[in-house]
Parts: C-alpha cells; sequence; structure tokens
C-alpha cells in the first residue's frame, strides 16, 4: 500500500499497516503528478469497471486507487494489478513509477 501527499510517499508492505517507510518526494514529481490527475474525472472512479478479473481466483493481485479530494475519499472498485482502467492507466502508471523511483533512490 502506498500513499502520495505532496511532500512525501510512503509505502507499505505490512497488511496491518503498521511499519511504513516515509520518504521525501520532489515539488517536480508532486506537479507532475498533480498534471496527470487534472486528466481524470474523478468523479467517475467508483463506476469503472476493471478490464481484466484474474484476481477473483488469485491469479492477480488486487489494487485500488483512492483519491482524496476537498477532504472526501473517490475510490475505485477492485481491478488486478498493473491492469487498470484505461481511464486512469497514465495515472497509475505514474503513481507506480514514483514509488518505485522513490524507493530505488533510498
Amino acid at each position: 500500500m502506498l500513499w502520495i501527499g505532496n511532500t512525501t510517499l510512503t509505502l507499505t508492505n505490512d497488511r496491518s499497516h503498521n511499519e511504513k517507510t516515509v520518504y521525501p518526494i520532489t515539488e517536480n514529481d508532486w506537479n507532475e503528478l498533480m498534471t496527470v490527475l487534472k486528466d481524470v474525472d474523478v468523479s467517475t472512479l467508483p463506476g469503472l469497471e476493471a478490464p481484466t478479473s484474474k484476481r477473483h481466483h488469485d491469479a492477480a493481485a488486487f489494487a485500488t486507487l483512492t483519491v482524496v479530494q476537498d477532504g472526501k475519499e473517490i475510490k475505485t472498485q477492485n481491478f488486478d494489478h498493473g491492469h487498470p482502467p484505461k481511464h486512469i492507466e497514465a495515472l497509475v502508471s505514474k503513481i507506480l513509477l514514483l514509488a518505485d523511483r522513490t524507493h530505488k533512490k533510498q
């Protein structure tokens, strides 16, 4: 699980989320992420359908995207990790790239 704020990225592999690692992110990384997010109609997130369904029989891990806007959480349905709905594909790719790049810097 990961959380991204305007100055930090927090990662955990712990199911209870007790062990978290916080990494700084740059203003440029945050701005790039916000640019990609602007292309997403956040209000449509709950209704997006996953393009694949391997998570239904343990053939793939599942993922969920939650965007917090004005204090309100807007969440997608579960989708197969690595196969997000087309509407959020660029955003999910940017998030995963940022997480991978940030984690490897440390």
